[in-house]
């Protein structure tokens, strides 16, 4: 019994050390709290798949440039918004920015995929810990070709609360 105890605190232990680990470019995929945040993720894509999560409405806005930006929201059966997309860009850029939040409405996770006139192509992963404090990004070119897309997305483009009014005007 004693042994069984003993056994049961040193895994408590080794599991809350692992997520305490700093997460680097060689441990990124399999840390814990990269982990967590893929479920929540999972999560979600799996209840929209399957309704539980539904694309309840849609806000369209012009810049005074003449950009446009969409944004589309989708709740949960508590009509709590799960994912928001923004859709937005510039006469040579394009940005499709999807936001995940968690059952506390918490941001977990930002996907963008980026894309330029001149065929340059990127995506961006931004994780975010339970507290929603940025804990790794990670940018990628998916073309040969490339473009000033910026190496870590800026948090002013981020929908950390996606009824805020910078998600709304």
């Amino acid at each position: 019994m004693k042994k069984t105890i003993m056994l049961f605190f040193f895994l408590q232990a080794s599991i809350l050390f692992s997520a305490a680990e700093q997460i680097t470019e060689k441990n990124w995929r399999n840390h814990p709290s990269i982990v967590e945040v893929r479920n929540i993720f999972t999560e979600i894509e799996d209840n929209l798949k399957n309704g539980k999560i539904k694309k309840q409405n849609e806000i369209n806005r012009e810049n005074e440039n003449g950009n446009t930006r969409n944004i589309f929201f989708f709740t949960d059966k508590e009509e709590n918004i799960r994912k928001c997309i923004v859709e937005t860009g510039s006469d040579d850029s394009a940005y499709v920015i999807s936001h995940y939040y968690d059952n506390d409405l918490t941001l977990r996770f930002v996907f963008v995929q980026a894309g330029a006139v001149n065929g340059a192509s990127a995506e961006y992963r931004i994780y975010f810990d339970k507290d929603g404090k940025r804990i790794w990004n990670n940018m990628q070119y998916k073309s040969k070709e490339n473009y000033s897309f910026p190496s870590e997305w800026p948090d002013a483009q981020i929908l950390f609360n996606p009824m805020s009014e910078t998600a709304v005007d």
